[in-house]
């Protein structure tokens, strides 16, 4: 009888050690808690300026900054039939890094890609894998994931840049500028025409579905800023000569970026 007792005694702490899982059928199970993994990446759809087809981009980048200002990440990217793997390794250091405060950053060229529709799997330090679809139509690309452990995926649906069209700003920093900024684009609205693009994201740069001026992907932070996106046919010639007048006026005090998706940069 002592013996019997003492195995109940042993098989009840078993029983408490496992919280009762394998030891009460009646009881149902504690909710499992799984922690969130920390967002480490942004990942940005984008694509490369240049004939077409054009190649979809991956940008990535750290969500923090890093203790270097040329950090580079570590990654693979594979194609097989309608299933697309980014592997995300970690960060890349150069052999002398540039000290400062940055985003690691990288650019993965993921191909001119056929429309239709792929799997993808974007796993994140050979441990966490995170799968999704990537539908490519004429005019949309749409990434669809059903999880974002360790990552930011901020654009979900990334427009295709029509033929024809440019974009960029003009900044400045001294209000005396203003009236300038604003004349250079009324020159280049005169030679171009209205681009006609849906309201969306297209990687370069943002159209609002209002009456707000297009965001520009990169433009800096620290000015006044006029930016535009039009529709140019006409000879490429005349966006340098504008551009360049304007620079051998003003030079610095007028920072100018015009960018074409043919991949030409003014």
């Amino acid at each position: 009888m002592a013996k019997l007792y003492r195995w109940n005694i042993h098989a009840i702490y078993f029983c408490a050690m496992l919280g009762l899982v394998a030891c009460s059928a009646d009881e149902p199970d504690d909710p499992i808690i799984v922690p969130e993994v920390e967002k480490e990446f942004v990942v940005e759809m984008r694509e490369r300026p240049g004939p077409t087809p054009r190649n979809l981009q991956l940008h990535l980048r750290t969500v923090k900054n890093q203790d270097c200002e040329d950090l580079g990440i570590q990654y693979e990217w594979s194609v097989a039939l309608a299933s697309l793997r980014l592997d995300i390794l970690g960060i890349r250091r150069p052999a002398n890094c540039t000290p400062g405060q940055a985003p690691a950053q990288e650019t993965v060229t993921a191909g001119a890609l056929p429309e239709g529709l792929y799997d993808i799997n974007i796993k994140l330090r050979n441990a966490i894998a995170n799968t999704g679809t990537l539908q490519l139509t004429e005019e949309v690309y749409y990434l669809n994931m059903r999880a974002e452990e360790g990552l930011i995926i901020p654009i979900k649906q990334l427009r295709r840049i029509p033929e024809h069209i440019i974009w960029g700003y003009v900044g400045f920093s001294a209000p005396s500028m203003a009236t300038t900024a604003t004349g250079f684009i009324n020159e280049l609205a005169a030679i171009s025409t209205a681009h006609g693009l849906n309201a969306g994201h297209y990687g370069h740069f943002q159209i609002s579905s209002g009456s707000g001026s297009p965001v520009i992907t990169g433009a800096p932070i620290d000015l006044n800023l006029r930016t535009f996106v039009y529709r140019f046919t006409g000879n490429t010639d005349d966006l340098r000569n504008l551009v360049q007048a304007y620079r051998n006026t003003y030079g610095n005090l007028l920072p100018i970026r015009l960018q074409s998706i043919n991949g030409q940069v003014f």
